[in-house]
C-alpha cells in the first residue's frame, strides 16, 4: 500500500501529479506529542492504539474517503498496521506513505 508519489511533490503537500488525485484525508498515526513536535501540512492526528478504530470512525465517517497515513518512516511499522485495519474497517482508499514524516522533512532540507 505505497502512497504511490514521489517526496518532492509530498512536500508541496501531498500536491497532485498528473493521474493521481489527492487525498481527502492525511492522518498521522503517531502519538499526540510527536505530532505536535512537526507534522505533515493538512495532516489530522488519529494515534494507532487501542482506541483506533473509534476514532477513525468518527473522524472519517465516509469510508470510500481517499486516505494517506504515514508515521515516522521506514523504520516505524504504525502506518502500515493502521493502512491494514483501515482496509478491515471497510475503507476502500487507503495508502500507506511508508517514507514517513522523516523523508518529508528531509526532502524538505534538500
Amino acid at each position: 500500500m505505497d502512497v504511490g508519489v514521489a517526496i518532492p511533490t509530498c512536500k508541496e503537500g501531498l500536491g497532485s501529479p498528473v493521474g493521481v488525485a489527492r487525498p481527502d484525508q492525511v492522518i498521522e498515526v503517531l502519538d499526540a506529542a510527536q505530532f505536535d513536535k512537526f507534522h505533515l501540512p493538512g495532516a489530522i492526528n488519529i494515534p494507532f492504539n487501542d482506541q483506533f478504530e473509534t476514532a477513525i470512525i468518527a473522524a472519517v465517517p465516509n469510508r470510500n474517503d481517499k486516505i494517506v497515513v504515514y508515521c515516522s518512516g521506514k523504520t516505524s511499522d504504525a502506518s502500515t498496521k493502521a493502512a491494514a485495519k483501515l482496509t478491515t474497517l471497510g475503507y476502500t482508499r487507503v495508502r500507506d506513505f511508508k517514507e514517513g514524516k522523516k523523508a518529508w522533512q528531509e526532502a524538505a532540507s534538500a
